[in-house]
């Protein structure tokens, strides 16, 4: 199960002053833990099958969300809250339906990280068909917090 896992999901650590997510011996992405504005957790009803539950690093340029399936991420998130100074804990982990929180910044700590909201579609045909996409979009808390570092608001497409 270890080797699958390292394999489909990879490993996260803090190295040094930097989070840094490995699949396959290739790195993913490093960022520095002084750029990290929100940290969150979320859930879908995609499981037991599919992935289900993620944490959300989000900065001022992007956010990665990390399958909670991804080796490490107890240690991982043990030490990153210790370096933050905060306490983070997981409490989503049995959520089988779509959830979401904050667990950091401490102001913002169990508010919504990210909202759900019908839009009109880019797809022509659903346009044509007047059909609405669901999209995934970050909270106004967190915009807010973007927002002060001179940073727009994006989306997510839900799929």
């Amino acid at each position: 199960m270890l080797d699958r896992s390292l394999q489909e999901y990879g490993q996260i650590e803090l190295i040094g002053s930097s989070v840094v997510r490995t699949v396959n011996g290739q790195t993913v992405f490093e960022i520095p833990i002084s750029e990290i504005k929100a940290i969150g957790e979320f859930t879908t009803s995609n499981g037991p099958f599919l992935d289900d539950w993620f944490l959300t690093l989000i900065t001022k340029n992007e956010w990665h969300e990390i399958p909670m399936d991804v080796i490490g991420v107890d240690e991982f998130f043990l030490n990153l809250g210790e370096v933050l100074g905060v306490k983070l804990e997981y409490q989503l982990t049995n959520s089988t339906i779509w959830k979401t929180r904050i667990m950091y910044p401490e102001s913002l700590k169990e508010r919504e990280l990210y909202n759900m909201v019908k839009k009109r579609s880019k797809n022509f045909f659903k346009r044509f068909l007047g059909l609405k996409e669901t999209v995934r979009e970050i909270s106004p808390e967190i915009i807010n917090i973007l927002l002060s570092v001179s940073v727009s608001p994006t989306e997510i497409n839900n799929e």
